[in-house]
């Protein structure tokens, strides 16, 4: 499957692999956090009840061009915190146009 591009009006998701392998995390114990909430709005899954999975909201009327980080954050039951970030550039405008690839030519009339 193809990724989303990260550009206005679209609703990407991504997903964090926790280290060790094979460790169980709980949603009540996790927070997603982006670098620009207004442009870059992350939402942890309400489906996933391990937390490591988000989707971001891009805005269609969003106009700046960034490179955004997102910041996973789990707390252990013993209070040690795990950390994962990773950025990403954010592309500004319309929605990225798709080129025309070919088609099909009939007669209508």
């Amino acid at each position: 499957m193809p990724l989303v591009p990260l550009s206005p009006g679209n609703s990407p998701q991504f997903q964090v692999t926790p280290s060790p392998a094979g460790v169980a995390t709980l949603a009540a114990n996790t927070s997603w956090i982006s670098s620009d909430s207004v442009n870059f709005p992350v939402t942890m899954n309400a489906d996933d009840p391990t937390g490591l999975t988000a989707t971001v909201n891009i805005p269609a009327t969003e106009t700046v061009t960034e490179s955004v980080t997102l910041a996973w954050s789990y707390t252990n039951p013993d209070g040690v915190v795990a950390n994962a970030t990773a950025s990403f550039n954010l592309v500004s405008g319309v929605a990225a146009a798709v080129d025309v690839t070919g088609g099909t030519l009939a007669q209508i009339v």
